[in-house]
């Protein structure tokens, strides 16, 4: 969680993988600088010593094969936390059965989703507004269920969990990317910026929605 572990071996397809998704829309002159550095550093890598003792080592093992807890972060104060996982799953089914905030559906619309979104994708490839390598990328070809998990709320009396929906990988994941993408060079430079939802509660939009007139 909050302490890495110095790896075995140097994840050199992540790290390039990762290094490539970052360059995107960067000059290639200095694209291509970067990357020879990253190789550079790569190909003189050194193997670090363990920061953890053989006894720690066993002990994080039997912590992951123990089907009887999760351990996950709280959800404020950078906190690892080690649940009863039968008391979390109560807890993730009781928001579950609020009805009056989530709906049982008798099937999934991953699959219905997916291809919706690629029939849009298409339509843009169609009307040359992206090129057939945005397209590939827009696409999510195996998408997975958006999944909910909770983190617990330690600050609280009587701990309850923060449900959080994780859409990595879900139909639409692809174009949210893009879009992140596109809006990160805005961020800051607007005369109006909205850090979270403290300066959202203060904020002029705010006020004009709670007078109902939009």
């Amino acid at each position: 969680m909050n302490f890495a572990i110095a790896p075995k071996e140097v994840p050199i397809k992540v790290i390039l993988a990762s290094v490539e998704d970052g360059l995107r829309g960067i000059p290639p002159s200095e694209a291509n600088f970067i990357c020879g550095k990253v190789v550079s550093t790569i190909q003189n890598k050194i193997r670090s010593r363990s920061a953890l003792t053989r006894k720690e080592h066993l002990a994080l093992q039997q912590l992951k094969k123990d089907p009887s807890i999760i351990i996950t972060k709280a959800d404020k104060g950078n906190i690892t936390t080690v649940l009863d996982k039968e008391w979390y799953d109560n807890k993730n089914n009781q928001i579950l059965d609020d009805k009056e905030t989530y709906k049982r559906l008798k099937t999934s619309p991953t699959a219905s989703t997916t291809k919706e979104v690629n029939k849009f994708i298409n339509n843009l490839l169609e009307s040359n507004k992206i090129i057939k390598e945005a397209s590939f990328r827009l696409k999510i070809t195996d998408a997975t269920t958006p999944r909910l998990y909770g983190l617990p709320k330690l600050h609280k009396e009587n701990i309850h969990l923060r449900p959080i929906v994780s859409f990595t990988d879900s139909p639409t994941y692809g174009l949210v990317k893009e879009l992140s993408f596109l809006l990160k060079p805005l961020i800051g430079k607007s005369k109006y910026p909205v850090r979270n939802s403290s300066d959202f509660a203060s904020s002029i939009t705010y006020q004009i929605l709670q007078t109902g007139l939009i």
